[in-house]
């Protein structure tokens, strides 16, 4: 599935609410069939939220930080759930990481990032520009509008591993723990910043120094590799930030689809097996209309 989209953020969103509602088959199920079954931190804007195992006060806070601190991202979910057919306001949070969606991501010797993607998943390339901000070419889930692997036209890619897209609520965790048990001070999650960098940022350094200034919750990674050779990872866990240089990877993980994004050429490539990798090109300058 691929879209294409410019401009304000319910535009990007609505772009993307169409192509997903436009590519499902006579036999898939709903938009709204898969957000309802989502494994994971399913939001409902006001509502119900039946796949959510946060509390009505631990949304409502979700809600209010998502709206704070990311508020692009907020006005593409919107749009994207009423162009899927949704009705109410739908967003999914559901754990980008390798329980929930497979992505690997490491670094390799070239500076470039590698992401293993299991090719059973229904993968969404996004090619977007944002008012203001640089192009960028990257791998989505269509509920999500949000990049979790991309990279931008200034020569900057990065992508995203989640541990917990929020701190544990009681069931999670187990063993009750106030420690554990008690909601950050900003439950948005901190992996949304990966989308900031990728629109705002040319270089590693300063999508570091955005991710330190910037709020966002839960136990995540970002890998950031940038044209000029330069490349880190970022653990987030809550409101600490951790900056630590990446090993490169040696060995190719086994997976179906596996995702490159190189910084240098400004590419991204989806290489499965047996097949010609297809490549996407971010050229500085070219237009995502």
């Amino acid at each position: 599935m691929y879209v294409r989209s410019a401009g304000a953020p319910r535009a990007v969103g609505g772009a993307q609410g169409r192509a997903w509602a436009g590519a499902r088959g006579e036999r898939d199920e709903t938009p709204l069939e898969t957000l309802r079954r989502a494994a994971g931190w399913v939001l409902r804007w006001g509502g119900r939220s039946p796949a959510s195992p946060l509390s009505w006060e631990q949304r409502q806070t979700l809600v209010r930080d998502l709206r704070r601190h990311f508020p692009h991202f907020t006005e593409r979910a919107e749009a994207l759930s009423r162009a899927a057919g949704c009705g109410p306001i739908w967003v999914a949070l559901a754990d980008p990481g390798s329980r929930a969606f497979g992505i690997h991501p490491e670094a390799t010797a070239g500076n470039a990032l590698r992401c293993t993607l299991p090719g059973a998943k229904r993968w969404l390339l996004r090619d977007v520009r944002s008012d203001g901000g640089y192009r960028s070419c990257g791998v989505a889930v269509p509920w999500c509008p949000a990049h979790l692997a991309g990279v931008n036209e200034a020569g900057l890619c990065g992508a995203v591993a989640v541990d917990s897209p929020l701190f544990p609520t009681g069931a999670e965790a187990g063993a009750p723990s106030p420690e554990r048990t008690l909601p950050p001070a900003v439950m948005a999650p901190g992996w949304l910043l990966l989308d900031q960098c990728l629109e705002r940022c040319d270089r590693v350094e300063r999508a570091l120094s955005w991710c330190k200034r910037r709020p966002g919750g839960g136990r995540a990674r970002l890998l950031f590799a940038d044209a000029r050779g330069d490349a880190a990872q970022l653990a987030i866990e809550g409101n600490r930030r951790v900056v630590m240089r990446p090993d490169p990877c040696t060995a190719v993980a086994s997976s179906d689809v596996e995702l490159r994004c190189d910084p240098r050429a400004r590419t991204l490539s989806l290489v499965a097996r047996d097949a010609e990798p297809v490549v996407w090109a971010c050229e500085p300058g070219a237009s995502a209309r």
